[in-house]
């Protein structure tokens, strides 16, 4: 039973799916416990339950009124419930009974273990597999809790996509660098190998691009297939998808043949392709309509949400990609008129004295260089720094140091209280105890033997009860040692030598309950190097990073500090975030850590308000000093 607990706990920390992981739980019950049938009830949201996994696989059962109801009353009450059964079922000669132990997450019951079994003496289960069916049960609940967890972190991950992916989106003004954008980044954004975007031109059918493409061959058997699929989307206006792992949905699609083909020239796994706008209506023109086609080289496992993915990334880029298309169709001459005789006043010296400087200042603006800086919220912080986290859930007992104090790496910061551990130990320490005392006994036993006849028999009782004891034994002293070892672990130490640099600590934590995996303090190592971490606008950044690659990576930084504005430093840049994050004071942003050299800093303290220049090379002056205006009329005029 222990080792099967401890094989479920393992997979329990894996990216099992819940099918096989389900399945592992249900044999090991088989297997160690002594269960003849188990089931898996999940609950269902008409207020009935579900079978998710039973074993053998081959179990009939109907499910009557008594049966959800005891079902229910154990769900409510999340307790162990034993009940006979009829002997009818299984014979005259073998007691058995039905057991439902409840698998609670978040202080509900998410699931039911349901266990057939041979009945203890008092008709229930017996001692020993209490705690093993408990154990297998707190197991499940941590796996479901886990996977809760992943699924949580993926729709973070998949929202952060979304919104860097919008961002890039709403960035693209023309045709060309809209479908590009849409090809390229939304690739990323539906998890698809490849994506391509196609536009009926009256009759024929043009592509716009594709992921990963420069210059596209019209004369490509590859680009000639998709055209013909696109042309099959757009007949029928509606959303045509293939899978070869689902062969059922694939034979009832009347073009199975044409993407059948598409599949065997490109390897495609699965193919989606969506018209846009997915609605026609009459008074579309016919040249503003487009087909949007994505492709997968690996098999799909989950298809519903890979082409769920599609359908939002076609949705959500219809409307630009539809307004972009009817701005590419507007003649460029049309929108040109014959010049005019300039009226007498215009003909004045002047007006011409003021037009040359009208046009002297533009010529200033565009052709004097000047340097081009990006600045951006900065802090000097220790480059060397850890969070101390929380190892267990309890209390804070003690505090050991305060906000400035110099630690050394392992010494004690925080000292936690555990109740549950608490009460643990002595428990432990009191059935070893009473265990040792019956193996005093029994070894006594085996020494004054006896000589009545009886006394070999005895003898092997004896024997056998004091192995059983010793085994006892050992599992204590294990369980002891574990305690011990977690007990020590609620002692929190510093992972590094340094300074603890969380404020007023005192208030912080003293006496405060805390979760596992908390942060509750922050140490930096104030003797080693600093670095300056800055933030600067998403909409600055892309100037830095058409910096880094037309200069080099590790741009020049110039700044000073607040608490010495008399004298200025420089470093350079060393990370940037591969991520953009929410911030309070700027919006949208990108953090970048700036190397600097810690010998320039005369009495460093951490959290210093830094006033930070990145240098990004020489433009044209209009340009450094009208940026952002030239960059407001890019988006919200001329888009």
């Amino acid at each position: 039973m222990e080792h099967c607990v401890d094989h479920l706990a393992e997979l329990a920390r894996t990216d099992i799916v819940a099918e096989k992981f389900f399945v592992e739980v249900l044999n090991g019950l088989r297997q160690n416990g002594g269960v003849e049938q188990v089931r898996l009830w999940r609950p269902a949201p008409n207020g009935q339950w579900d079978i998710v996994r039973q074993l053998p696989a081959d179990l009939t059962m109907t499910t009557d009124p008594a049966q959800i109801s005891w079902l229910t009353e154990v769900a409510k009450t999340l307790q162990i419930s034993t009940r006979k059964i009829d002997q009818t079922e299984n014979g005259p000669d073998r007691l058995a009974a039905r057991t439902l132990c409840p698998i609670v997450h978040a202080c509900q019951c998410v699931a039911l273990l349901d266990a057939v079994h041979q009945a203890g003496p008092n008709g229930g289960l017996t001692t020993d597999v209490v705690p093993f069916l408990r154990a297998i049960c707190e197991i499940t609940a941590d796996y479901l809790s886990q996977a809760e967890l992943r699924q949580l972190r993926q729709a973070q991950s998949q929202w952060q996509r979304g919104d860097q992916f919008f961002q890039s989106l709403m960035q693209s003004s023309d045709l060309p660098g809209l479908a590009a954008t849409i090809v390229n980044d939304g690739r990323l954004f539906a998890e698809c190998d490849r994506a391509t975007l196609l536009r009926q031109n009256n009759t024929s059918i043009e592509m716009l691009a594709v992921t990963g493409v420069d210059q596209i061959e019209s004369r490509s058997n590859t680009v000639r297939s998709i055209e013909s699929l696109a042309k099959l989307v757009l007949s029928g206006n509606q959303s045509l998808w293939f899978n070869v792992l689902d062969p059922a949905e694939a034979a009832n699609a009347p073009q199975t043949l044409a993407f059948s083909e598409h599949a065997g020239l490109t390897g495609a796994k699965a193919i989606g392709l969506i018209p846009l706008p997915s609605t026609l209506t009459t008074a579309a023109p016919v040249s503003n309509r487009a087909v949007l086609a994505v492709e997968q080289f690996q098999n799909v496992l989950d298809f519903p949400a890979w082409k769920s993915r599609a359908e939002v990334l076609a949705r959500r880029s219809e409307p630009l990609l539809l307004a972009a298309i009817e701005r590419d169709g507007i003649p460029f001459l049309n929108t040109m008129q014959r010049l005019r005789r300039l009226p007498a006043w215009l003909r004045r010296p002047s007006f011409r004295l003021a037009l040359l400087g009208v046009i002297a200042g533009a010529g200033i603006l565009t052709f004097v260089p000047a340097e081009f800086t990006v600045t951006g919220p900065a802090e000097l912080v220790p480059d060397h720094r850890r969070e101390v986290f929380a190892s267990s859930t309890g209390i804070v007992e003690q505090l050991l140091v305060q906000h400035g104090d110099d630690v050394i790496e392992d010494q004690p910061l925080v000292v936690l209280h555990d109740p549950q551990l608490a009460l643990e130990l002595p428990r432990i320490v009191g059935e070893l105890d009473v265990v040792r005392e019956r193996l005093k006994g029994v070894l006594s036993a085996r020494l004054t033997g006896g000589s009545s006849s009886d006394a070999p028999n005895r003898a092997r009782l004896l024997a056998s009860e004091e192995e059983e004891l010793k085994e006892r034994q050992q599992s204590l002293n294990r369980q002891k040692t574990l305690i011990e070892r977690q007990k020590a672990a609620l002692t929190l130490r510093s992972p590094i030598r340094g300074k603890v640099l969380t404020w007023d600590v005192a208030t912080l934590l003293s006496a405060r309950p805390v979760e596992r995996g908390q942060a509750l303090l922050t140490i930096g190592d104030t003797q080693g190097p600093w670095v300056i971490e800055m933030r600067i606008a998403d909409k600055d950044f892309g100037h830095v990073r058409v910096a880094q690659k037309r200069l080099k990576p590790n741009l020049d930084v110039d700044f000073l500090l607040a608490s010495d504005p008399s004298r200025s430093y420089r470093g350079t840049i060393r990370d940037v975030a591969a991520t953009t994050n929410l911030d309070e004071q700027i919006g949208i942003s990108v953090m970048i850590t700036v190397m600097i050299d810690s010998s320039q800093l005369s009495n460093p303290h951490a959290g210093t308000t830094a006033i930070t220049r990145i240098h990004c090379g020489r433009q044209p002056i209009g340009y450094v000093w009208l940026h952002d205006l030239i960059d407001a009329i890019r988006t919200r005029l001329l888009f």
